[in-house]
């Protein structure tokens, strides 16, 4: 089963924000989360495998979920994801083979 399927089954969808700032009240400088995409679908694996924990411990990160989406264009570390109430930090992108097909991205539950 390839893994276009495995998105399309699972039947999760998330919205990817991105932190922008605005001019508020008074001239200051405000932080808001902008969409960025809107019900993208996405498969969240929480369980991740020892290779896995093994690859992400050589750069620092544990993440808590591992996210699989097709592959969208602009999304960076500071973004956000929003899955039902729970929002997530994008702590790594991985970009499959560098062919624009997929994205693997390790989330860590924001505080």
């Amino acid at each position: 089963m390839s893994l276009k399927t495995m998105i399309r089954k699972a039947r999760t969808k998330c919205d990817i924000k991105s932190l922008s700032s605005s001019t508020g009240a008074g001239g200051r400088r405000t932080k808001t989360l902008t969409m960025r995409y809107s019900r993208v679908p996405c498969r969240l694996n929480a369980k991740i495998s020892e290779a896995e924990i093994l690859y992400y411990q050589k750069a620092s990160i544990f993440p808590d979920f591992i996210m699989y989406i097709m592959y969208r264009s602009g999304i960076i570390i500071s973004d956000k994801v929003i899955f039902d109430s729970r929002t997530f930090d994008i702590k790594k992108i991985d970009n499959w083979d560098e062919k624009g097909k997929y994205l693997k991205i390790a989330l860590v539950e924001a505080e």
